[in-house]
């Protein structure tokens, strides 16, 4: 059992992992604000002035790159709580190896990969129905310019 200065350090130790956990937290959160307001900006500031194929390339990059970044910020999060739980298990033991160690890197396969970070409940639903409806508009809007150009092409109009 730990006493003392060891119990000190062990809820000191606690408090950094949790502090990092609340900043992944955080991040993640600021991110999906600033998707919707890339989103609605996007959609204000040029809807009408760009071509719509542009603008569903530029929305669908973004939501892309925005998705990806609370991802990783997902999955960093989850290889903290496994730091956390081992922590938790091995200090009461007396196994103070790497101690103060704030590196999630060894514990990123337990976390998940990245892209079940992106599929979760809460990241999928967000980023991926302005991706889908981005995608769709992009498919459509090239879909139309191919059906104008071969319905032109032998009289050329």
């Amino acid at each position: 059992m730990l006493q003392g200065d060891q119990l000190a350090a062990f809820h000191k130790e606690l408090d950094l992992i949790q502090d990092c956990i609340r900043r992944m937290a955080n991040n993640s959160f600021l991110i999906k604000g600033w998707t919707i307001t890339y989103i609605g900006g996007i959609l204000a500031l040029f809807n009408g002035k760009l071509p719509v194929l542009l603008l569903a390339l530029i929305i669908l990059l973004g939501v892309a790159a925005f998705w990806s970044l609370d991802a990783f910020f997902l999955q960093t999060e989850k290889a903290y709580r496994e730091l956390y739980k081992e922590v938790i298990l091995l200090r009461p033991m007396g196994k103070f190896d790497n101690q103060y160690s704030l590196d999630p890197g060894p514990y990123v396969k337990h976390a998940g990969s990245r892209f079940d970070a992106a599929m979760s409940k809460t990241l999928c639903p967000l980023y991926g129905i302005p991706f889908v409806i981005a995608f769709v508009t992009c498919i459509f809007q090239i879909g139309m310019k191919i059906n104008l150009v071969i319905s032109c092409w032998p009289c050329d109009c």
